[in-house]
Parts: structure tokens; sequence; C-alpha cells
């Protein structure tokens, strides 16, 4: 964690997204706030945000594979798929439904040519 915190303030990043996260303790990180879903396989993702940046409408998945956001009416969505060949039904599933679903969750707006 200190070599995260480390490397949050020097290269000063105001949004950072983390995939494969294992446990829910980035609030510790000082100026950030953390933004985690670990799922059900006690793997997910997280969005750290520099203070006193604000994320609404946040949404995630059960399986702690994905998370949307919006700050200042640009989404952000932050996902990683299930990978390798043995695993082929279950990417499937994230790319037809929960990414799906995900994408969905996010409210439709004026300047958008179309719906996901």
């Amino acid at each position: 964690m200190r070599m995260l915190e480390e490397f949050l303030q020097k290269q000063e990043i105001d949004i950072l997204l983390l995939q494969e996260v294992t446990h829910n303790e980035f609030g510790m990180i000082r100026g950030y706030k953390a933004h985690t879903n670990v799922g059900i396989y006690n793997r997910g993702t997280a969005m750290l945000t520099r203070e006193p940046i604000t994320l609404t409408n946040i949404t995630r998945l059960p399986s702690g594979r994905g998370g949307a956001a919006c700050y200042r009416g640009v989404w952000i969505v932050n996902i990683y798929a299930p990978s390798g060949t043995s695993r082929r039904q279950e990417r499937e599933d994230f790319y037809n439904v929960a990414l799906t679903y995900l994408l969905r969750s996010i409210p439709p707006h004026d300047d958008h040519r179309g719906r996901f």
C-alpha cells in the first residue's frame, strides 16, 4: 500500500482504475477515496479518486468484475473479463450478460449517437 500511495502522489494521479484487487483496504491511502468492488470470487475492481473528486451513480457488478461511475458527465467503466481457453463460457456470459447490464446502467445522454 505504501508503494501505491507513493506512486499516486508522485505521479499526481486523479483517478486510478485497478483490476483483480483482493481486498477493500484502499481507504488508508492519504488524499484518496476508494470505491471497491470485491466480488464472490474474492477478486474485483477498484476506482481510486483524489480528493475532492466525487464519483456519482456508481454501479457495481456482483461478481466484482466491473463497475461504472460518472464524473462531471463523463462515464468511467472499469472491467476485467475472464481469460483463458478453459473459461470460454464464463467469458461469453460476461460479455453478453454482465457487461451488457453494466453498460445499460449508464443513462442515455442527449449527445449519444446510440444506445449500448
